[in-house]
């Protein structure tokens, strides 16, 4: 989080939220209701996956990154649907920001072969053997793309992964 400050001179509680499971209901819900602000200066909410369970909704984001990694893939689903609620003006990009070489990475591509196979046996739609996402469905992250592009970031992206 630091790293994000410095870099884009963002403000902690302004530009840059964060919310994590030591935080009160009461702290939750005040920090939703600014987030979710149309005036908002908020640019990122960087909150844990089991935090963005019931309760919290997150229409303001146009960004959730995801710090931790769980075994189901609803869990996750759920916290990231958490930004496509009623009011949702934005397109809404999702980063996994997953440590290479650890066990979250072997965490995730467990959970992504489980997700892979629970669209297969309940979909009712056709799913070709390899996901490759169709362009005019995706669009271009610009905050993304400046941060790859970084001579003091880029170094720190190892693969990203359409989701």
């Amino acid at each position: 989080m630091e790293q994000l400050r410095k870099e884009f001179n963002w403000t902690k509680l302004n530009e840059l939220m964060y919310m994590s499971g030591n935080f009160s209901v009461k702290a939750r819900k005040a920090l939703m209701v600014d987030y979710n602000d149309m005036e908002s200066e908020a640019k990122v909410m960087l909150a844990s996956t089991k935090v963005c369970g019931e309760g919290i909704t997150l229409f303001g984001a146009s960004r959730v990154v995801i710090l931790d990694v769980v075994w189901n893939p609803s869990d996750q689903r759920q916290a990231i649907g958490r930004a496509y609620r009623i009011g949702q003006q934005k397109v809404v990009h999702t980063y996994n920001l997953i440590a290479e070489g650890t066990q979250e990475k072997g965490k995730y591509d467990i959970q992504a072969k489980k997700e892979q196979m629970s669209k297969l046996l309940f979909s009712s739609e056709p799913q070709p053997a390899e996901c490759n996402p169709s362009s005019e469905f995706i669009s271009i992250d610009r905050i993304l793309e400046q941060m790859t592009e970084d001579e003091n970031l880029k170094e720190i992206f190892v693969n990203i992964l359409p989701s």
